[in-house]
């Protein structure tokens, strides 16, 4: 396998376990690397499987991103995705960053979140790192946006027992997606107090 060199001025962000660049040659995609030690080949290959099972059953993929393969990088095998972008080229922010820097009205988000939990649902996505950095807001040239699931989208049961039954996985996911929607109101009474921000905030400054 050719190694693949990416750039730290493509950074595009980062996460406790992998950092996330744009690929060097084709700008529509982005290259999730390993970041600390050798736990990134378990966390690839549960982040594929759960990404070609979701395909495999006939998900609407159209709020994650494509998977474009595994490439060799200077810091080790590392996987390739679609970069999420907005009309106007540039990436996609952070649900917690757009709010944070006033992009996305509460209202118009609450009604994006209905509208992404309805698909969370109608899906079976479970999520098992469901939070506000993992939901980009993709907006159109109207300044209006959707949101895409970029990671943290597998289950992450050591016995998957949820995947098995339809009706246990409808009910995990209804239940995760209580979880989510009582943090997000928490985080918008808390704002950048909330524990939720103050762990963004230090994964950009590491």
């Amino acid at each position: 396998m050719e190694k693949l060199c990416v750039e730290r001025q493509d950074l595009v962000n980062r996460g406790y376990w992998r950092r996330v660049y744009r690929h060097p040659h084709r700008r529509g995609l982005c290259v999730k690397t390993p970041r600390r030690g050798g736990r990134n080949t378990r966390y690839l290959r549960r982040e594929l499987s759960g990404w070609k099972n979701l395909e495999a059953s006939g998900c609407d993929m159209s709020r994650l991103p494509t998977f474009h393969g595994c490439v060799e990088t200077q810091f080790g095998v590392s996987s390739v995705w679609e970069l999420i972008s907005c009309a106007n080229d540039r990436v996609a922010p952070p649900l917690d960053t757009a709010l944070h820097l006033g992009l996305v009205n509460i209202d118009h988000c609450r009604a994006r979140l209905r509208s992404f939990g309805d698909w969370m649902i109608a899906n079976g996505v479970i999520g098992s790192d469901l939070k506000l950095s993992n939901l980009v807001c993709r907006f159109d040239r109207r300044g209006d946006f959707e949101l895409v699931f970029v990671d943290g989208w597998e289950n992450s049961e050591l016995v998957p027992v949820s995947s098995w039954s339809p009706l246990l996985r409808q009910q995990k996911v209804q239940r995760r997606w209580k979880r989510f929607l009582e943090k997000f109101e928490r985080y918008l009474v808390e704002g950048p107090d909330c524990p939720a921000w103050q762990v963004h905030r230090k994964r950009l400054a590491a």
